[in-house]
């Protein structure tokens, strides 16, 4: 199973952690951790993404940019930009 825009409503942080970093060929430890290079920054991004995809049945993000940014030791505003620059990525 792939995300291409959205995961299950049911799913965690942690199992989109791992679905996204199995996909990208990461350890879930890679993805969460201070590397910062090309592919794996890639897939970092796309996890917070993702998170921010998974809605509540009235439509609200059920994670907030903080909630992510706790779950990956990270200012709020990274997961902000982080999130903008997948959404840019995924548009090309």
């Amino acid at each position: 199973m792939t995300i291409i825009g959205a995961a299950p409503p049911t799913w965690n942080m942690q199992e989109i952690l791992v679905h996204v970093a199995a996909r990208h060929n990461f350890t879930p430890q890679e993805v969460r951790g201070d590397v910062l290079n090309k592919k794996l920054t890639a897939a970092r991004h796309e996890a917070m993404w993702t998170m921010r995809q998974v809605t509540w049945p009235d439509g609200k993000a059920r994670y907030s940019y903080p909630q992510i940014g706790t779950f990956f030791k990270r200012d709020h505003t990274t997961v902000m930009s982080a999130c903008k620059r997948h959404a840019e990525r995924a548009n090309k």
